[in-house]
């Protein structure tokens, strides 16, 4: 099978040609001028903010040794020579990260458990009264809204700061967000 391409007229094609130059001038001037309105809100905000150049490049090198810093144990000796020291307390740690995954997976699903029987009270055929299908959604809707750290906050308040505070915390997470309403 073949094809034959069409070879336009040298006239037509200049039109073409001509209005293709201006359509990728325009582009290119709007990315320009995006680009200098970006500029000027960055040197407005870096004055708002007092940022000193100075400061930054003069200090610089702290922030490139930050990352060697990390490697370093507290002797001077480097992470990965001496595994003795770098997990000097494994069985505690290991003991508290078996603790943590133990409350997430449990705040979880008593999370879900709650979001599975707000569904049934948020649902239009299942829930017994119209005032309660209301009052259910409403709050579903005001706590998917509010972030978690603002529970996070109420809740080391109430409760300070324990293990407590993080079950609670992933129990009304997980039954706010896993309940929709579809």
């Amino acid at each position: 099978m073949t094809t034959a391409v069409s070879i336009l007229p040298a006239q037509q094609l200049a039109v073409l040609n001509d209005a293709y130059r201006k359509a990728v001038a325009r582009k290119r001037l709007k990315a320009a001028l995006a680009v200098a309105v970006f500029l000027a809100v960055m040197v407005v905000a870096a004055v708002g903010a007092e940022v000193n150049l100075r400061t930054l490049f003069t200090y610089f090198g702290n922030f490139i040794s930050y990352f060697d810093r990390i490697l370093k144990l507290d002797d001077g000796t480097r992470v990965w020579t001496n595994f003795g020291e770098w997990f000097w307390g494994w069985q505690k740690w290991l003991k508290m990260l078996g603790e943590t995954i133990l409350i997430s997976y449990v705040g979880t699903l008593i999370g879900a458990v709650f979001a599975f029987a707000f569904n049934f009270f948020a649902a239009e055929n299942t829930s017994p009264s119209p005032w309660l299908r209301f009052t259910v959604r409403r709050l579903l809707e005001f706590a998917r809204t509010v972030p978690g750290i603002v529970f996070a906050l109420i809740f080391v308040i109430a409760f300070l700061v324990r293990l407590l505070v993080g079950g609670i915390l992933l129990i009304v997470d997980a039954a706010f967000r896993l309940s929709r309403r579809r």
